[in-house]
């Protein structure tokens, strides 16, 4: 893998139970975007997969080195670098609060099809990435959770912000190489927006798991019937009273450096009775201010706001 992530192409990714791997399509710039035939390979042999308990500690395996302070850190800087991201370090804290969480739920659903109560449907699954949250969503919840349930899983590129979702894909593929997880389980396809729309169609059994606006959400729904998507929503917090408690929560969902980001403060609504507009001021007025990226990690103000943005 390269010291700079961006020193490297991009590539489509696909395997199969045959082959140890094949890198397809031809060079454009930096990015090599997939042949005609890249999508069907990426789809296909993808039922064979070893018994669930042995997957499931494979992939628990990688989880936790993705976790560890060598790879998180990893994760964060490139994501701080591609994206100018400020919480970075937030976002895997959050990983490791949610994983733990969503994999009991994992265990739950593997024994209920194990007690014959349900089937899991092991179409692949298409990951369509977000630039800015990237590690949280796309790597953990909508990537290893399905690998560790027998799901394939074909990560998109994006148009314009493709560096990191690649990246974490390389090192996701080669940490599941080294723990001996199948390699025709995760594919990448570098595609262009027009190419996405053909696989979409070409896959209309598999799940989409987009996160975006509302009106993309309902152009990829009209190709893709069982696309997920989050999209922005309103985000209103209601106030009966400020408490310490409540003025650092708001201070730390409003002080997000994007705004756009689905788990961002939009609205605080707040009787006047019970809360002053004065209250309010002073709980948004006491997010700390820093000069550079460097500086808030020095000072362990992680949820900062950069003077310069």
């Amino acid at each position: 893998m390269p010291r700079r992530w961006r020193a490297g192409p991009l590539l489509a990714v696909a395997a199969s139970p045959k082959s140890e791997g094949l890198e397809l399509g031809a060079f454009a710039g930096t990015v090599a975007i997939t042949d005609r035939g890249a999508a069907a390979r990426c789809s296909t042999d993808y039922c064979r997969v070893v018994g669930y308990a042995m997957r499931v500690l494979q992939v628990r395996e990688v989880e936790q080195k993705l976790l560890s302070h060598a790879y998180a850190s990893q994760l964060a800087g490139n994501q701080a670098l591609d994206f100018m991201k400020q919480d970075g370090l937030t976002e895997i804290e959050e990983s490791v609060q949610a994983n733990e969480v969503e994999r009991r739920l994992n265990d739950m659903l593997l024994q209920d099809e194990a007690d014959g109560k349900l089937c899991i449907s092991r179409a692949p699954v298409l990951v369509t990435c977000v630039s800015n949250f990237s590690n949280f969503l796309d790597l953990f919840r909508k990537t290893i959770r399905h690998l560790e349930l027998g799901v394939p899983c074909v990560v998109l590129s994006r148009s314009n912000t493709s560096q990191h979702c690649y990246r974490w894909f390389q090192l996701l593929n080669a940490l599941l190489h080294e723990a001996g997880f199948p390699s025709h389980m995760l594919s990448f396809a570098s595609c262009s927006v027009e190419q996405q729309r053909r696989l979409f169609a070409a896959l209309p059994s598999s799940p989409v798991h987009f996160t975006g606006s509302r009106e993309v959400a309902r152009m990829i729904k009209q190709l893709a019937p069982r696309t997920l998507s989050s999209t922005g929503g309103p985000n209103t917090m209601v106030l009966m009273g400020m408490t310490p408690q409540t003025a650092e929560a708001v201070r730390m969902s409003a002080g997000i450096e994007n705004s756009g980001q689905c788990t961002a403060l939009r609205h605080v609504v707040a009787s006047s009775e019970h809360v002053s507009e004065a209250s309010v001021q002073e709980a948004l007025a006491a997010v700390p201010v820093s000069d550079s990226f460097s500086h808030c990690l020095d000072k362990g103000e992680r949820h900062s706001r950069v003077a310069t943005l």
